[in-house]
């Protein structure tokens, strides 16, 4: 996740299949001072992320070639951490389960209000953040780093 500082807005990563939602997506949350890059597939979503730091991913399910569960898995395999919201027409509450076991951090189904959409992300973004100054936490030969989530004993 990217370090926020005063007015720098924060940056979503839309992976959605569907150009005219990511359009939508991209124009709305722009307006919410959000900034915004779309991908239409999780090759382009890996593209982006190697030059390009995100505070959060709105992920489709549904897509041809890799899809965003399988995409959510190899994230959080690797490590990333980054907050995930899945954004998908497969709203069946075994589908929503499966999706929050998988790594995402949130998951709403479509069609959805924008407005509710974007109070989801505020309260991902808000679970996910972590002040400057708790960053790092020392307690005799333990270090938590709470914005890495690691923990170090005796180095």
């Amino acid at each position: 996740m990217t370090q926020q500082t005063g007015t720098d807005p924060h940056h979503i990563l839309v992976v959605d299949d569907d150009q005219r939602l990511r359009d939508l997506l991209k124009r709305f949350l722009s307006g919410a001072q959000f900034r915004v890059s779309t991908a239409a597939d999780t090759q382009e979503a890996d593209q982006l992320q190697q030059s390009l730091a995100f505070d959060l991913i709105v992920l489709d399910v549904m897509m041809p070639g890799e899809n965003g569960r399988d995409y959510a898995i190899r994230l959080r395999k690797t490590g990333n951490q980054i907050p995930i919201l899945m954004l998908t027409a497969r709203g069946e509450e075994t589908d929503r389960i499966v999706g929050l076991e998988m790594g995402a951090d949130d998951y709403l189904p479509k069609p959805c209000n924008p407005r509710e959409l974007l109070a989801r992300i505020r309260a991902v973004m808000r679970r996910a953040q972590v002040p400057e100054e708790h960053g790092v936490i020392r307690v005799d030969d333990l270090e938590l780093n709470q914005g890495g989530r690691t923990l170090v004993m005796s180095g």
